[in-house]
């Protein structure tokens, strides 16, 4: 039977989640929306720029020899690339952010499955060496819980992709496990998104439209799901729902 401390940890950690999921789309639904309704003000800031341009003796030799259409076509191609880089800066926010939240809920749940269940991650230190004082001034089980401790502190550490792989390893999903919705863990989609986000964290993505953005994003979410769905069955975790609902933002 799984100890109800364990059930309450594991409902506080969802709770967390629902919170920042619900961040994320309120971060994107806000902005959004802001953006569709940026088209005038951003209109009248370049407008005014320009003019403060016109006035200053050194612009003027320049923007004094354009047309009256050209300065429209100046100010409006501005705008829509003002519009443009938004929506990029919005998408490219969305994917770190969210990737961030899935790699917070795995380390959590490694944890978890630890105080669960320490045994379960003996196969990680068998071939871990230890000094011989070290044997010799401490019993076999501190020694055990000294070892694990400092893989998971490594495992932490190391990318989202290798700390999925163990999880995953670790609870031993049966074949087609799924969750509500019909989603299937898939690596090669995680990696694919994985490396999207270090291209935007690196400068390498941030600049053109990210293809399909929502579905990358509910991904990273239902992958979260997926692997606490994963946990509650190989653990018999069962929510508990008024502390899942006290845990999110919206009950402080």
């Amino acid at each position: 039977m799984t100890n109800p401390n364990m059930n309450d940890k594991f409902s506080i950690l969802m709770g967390k989640f629902l919170n920042l999921w619900g961040f994320i789309l309120n971060f994107q639904f806000v902005l959004r929306v802001s953006l569709d309704h940026s088209h005038d003000k951003l209109k009248e800031i370049n407008e005014q720029s320009l003019k403060d341009f016109l006035a200053d003796p050194d612009f003027l030799q320049i923007f004094s020899k354009l047309s009256e259409d050209q300065k429209s076509t100046f100010i409006s191609q501005n705008v829509q690339g003002a519009i443009k880089n938004a929506n990029v800066g919005i998408d490219a926010i969305a994917i770190v952010l969210t990737h961030s939240i899935l790699e917070a809920v795995i380390i959590d749940l490694i944890v978890l499955s630890y105080e669960l269940q320490p045994n379960d991650w003996i196969g990680y230190i068998q071939e871990r060496k230890i000094k011989f004082s070290e044997l010799s001034s401490s019993n076999t089980d501190a020694i055990k819980k000294d070892l694990i401790e400092e893989y998971l502190a490594q495992l932490k550490k190391e990318s989202l992709l290798y700390k999925c792989d163990r999880l995953m390893a670790i609870c031993k999903p049966p074949a087609g496990f799924k969750i509500h919705g019909g989603f299937i863990y898939n690596r090669e989609t995680l990696e694919t998104i994985d490396k999207l986000r270090h291209d935007i964290v690196h400068g390498l993505q941030i600049k053109t439209q990210i293809i399909d953005v929502d579905n990358k994003i509910k991904y990273l979410h239902d992958t979260a799901v997926y692997f606490m769905a994963l946990m509650a069955k190989k653990y018999n975790l069962i929510p508990q729902l008024d502390i899942v609902a006290k845990s999110t933002f919206y009950s402080n």
